[in-house]
């Protein structure tokens, strides 16, 4: 539209501030002098949380698994389940899986640290956490091209899933997820 030919084109963007809409207004000069504009909505910038693991006396676990068995633990978790609950502990079994769903279905999984799915197993202390299964159905489709998966949790229930990727040529891709944990009633306080 404004690339074809001998025309001339300008391209100018206003914003009053922050939280208004951003004003982007396109103009063709020459014999039409076609003026195209629109107007974006925008959002006001909120603080993101620190979500990372750079405090290593933070660190509860840190664990290496393959990628194809991991997403298949989790592929055949309850489709339905609505919490899942990751216990990570320095003594057998070493870390466990379980589901909570509806109708009090409950699937379970426990992992030694001997077991061929493991690659490497670091534990400090036990930890029991549960979160929103959804929050790991949000990751599945990495997790399906993953070759190698890093979990790490640490002294508050963060759990860090760093998923590695392998490239066709050769080089890795690294998505990392973070999945907060669900509160229980002695986190909760009164207002």
């Amino acid at each position: 539209m404004f690339t074809a030919g001998d025309y001339n084109s300008s391209l100018k963007m206003i914003q009053k501030g922050t939280g208004a809409p951003l004003i982007v207004i396109l103009e063709q000069h020459g014999e039409d002098s076609l003026i195209t504009e629109c107007s974006v909505r925008t959002m006001e910038p909120f603080d993101c949380m620190e979500l990372d693991f750079e405090d290593e006396q933070q660190i509860v676990s840190k664990i290496n698994v393959k990628g194809a068995e991991f997403f298949h633990l989790l592929s055949e978790m309850d489709r339905n389940c609505d919490e899942i609950e990751v216990a990570i502990s320095p003594d057998a079994p070493h870390l466990k899986f379980h589901s909570f769903g509806e109708l009090h279905s409950e699937t379970s999984v426990e992992i030694t640290n001997t077991s061929d799915m493991l690659i490497t197993f670091s534990c400090n202390d036990a930890s029991r956490n549960r979160y929103k299964f959804h929050h790991f159905r949000l990751a599945m489709r990495t997790l399906a091209l993953s070759s190698k998966v890093a979990l790490r949790t640490n002294s508050e229930g963060l759990l860090g899933l760093q998923v590695m990727i392998e490239n066709s040529d050769s080089s890795h891709i690294f998505v990392e997820y973070f999945i907060l944990p669900l509160m229980s009633d002695d986190d909760q306080t009164t207002i």
